[in-house]
């Protein structure tokens, strides 16, 4: 029994079993067909048979199309692999010329201002000895040279105070070109999320449809396995014949193809494999 209808539905009760039923919506036909044992004469069994090879010649249409989909889906995926290489381009890029010589200044300058912090401690040490002692005690050669190296102190942290500024500018640089790797890598992120989610979709309606297929298949056999032992001297044998045809077998395989390919690429991740 064919009718039109805007639902779609497909329900395949225990499609092993002699309790399987069809009903299958395919852009907006249903095929429906009773349950094997609710079928109570041979011309009901042959004409639940011819039912269900429509059914799965109306899922091949649609199968076609989910295939069309998932390879466009797929290209989709392995377009991001160039954007990805892109990526790593640029972060290798920040890293080797603008993040790398930035932290190779830095620990320049770092051990340059330790070694001023620890020479600056024992100028002070040495002025704070020879101011304890009186007036009179104070050596003037000694007090000159503690003026001298005050002022190769003064000049030596004049530079470092330069070279501090070109450190916090160069920074200023690194931090907003990493900005720009990040927001980079945010984008990649969510197009793999986004594409992800589409293969996931498409996966799902793929195996459906495969399903459905090989369901439509194994009922029409039970209606002809039902029709040879419950009425072996009927003669109408249920034409089911195209289960076996090229197009079956092709658009069988070609599901089967595509549930592989998307299988291996669904797990993608922004940095996976």
């Amino acid at each position: 029994m064919i009718m039109k209808t805007l639902s779609l539905i497909f329900l395949l009760m225990c499609p092993l079993t002699l309790m399987a039923q069809i009903d299958v919506t395919v852009q907006g036909t249903t095929y429906k067909s009773p349950a094997i044992g609710e079928l109570k004469s041979p011309e009901a069994l042959k004409s639940a048979a011819a039912t269900a090879q429509m059914a799965a010649q109306a899922l091949t249409g649609e199968a076609a199309g989910l295939n069309a989909s998932a390879k466009a889906t797929e290209t989709e995926m392995n377009g991001l692999t160039g954007k990805t290489k892109d990526y790593t381009e640029k972060l290798d890029n920040y890293n080797k010329n603008a993040l790398g010589p930035y932290k190779e200044d830095l620990n320049q300058y770092t051990t340059n201002l330790n070694k001023y912090t620890s020479i600056l401690t024992t100028y002070n040490n040495d002025v704070a000895a020879n101011n304890a002692l009186p007036a009179d005690k104070r050596d003037a050669g000694n007090v000159a040279r503690l003026n001298g190296r005050k002022a190769d102190l003064d000049d030596w942290k004049g530079k470092l105070d330069t070279w501090k500024g070109s450190l916090d500018t160069k920074k200023a640089s690194v931090d907003q070109q990493m900005q720009a790797v990040n927001a980079d890598r945010e984008v990649l992120i969510q197009q793999y999320a986004t594409v992800r989610a589409k293969l996931n979709d498409i996966q799902a309606r793929l195996k459906l449809a495969y399903q459905q297929l090989l369901s439509c298949k194994t009922y029409a056999e039970q209606c002809n396995t039902a029709l040879k032992t419950n009425y072996p001297t009927y003669t109408g044998i249920a034409a089911t014949d195209w289960f076996g045809s090229t197009v079956w077998k092709g658009t069988v395989g070609d599901l089967e193809t595509e549930m592989e390919n998307l299988k291996a690429l669904s797990g993608k991740v922004f940095g996976g494999n």
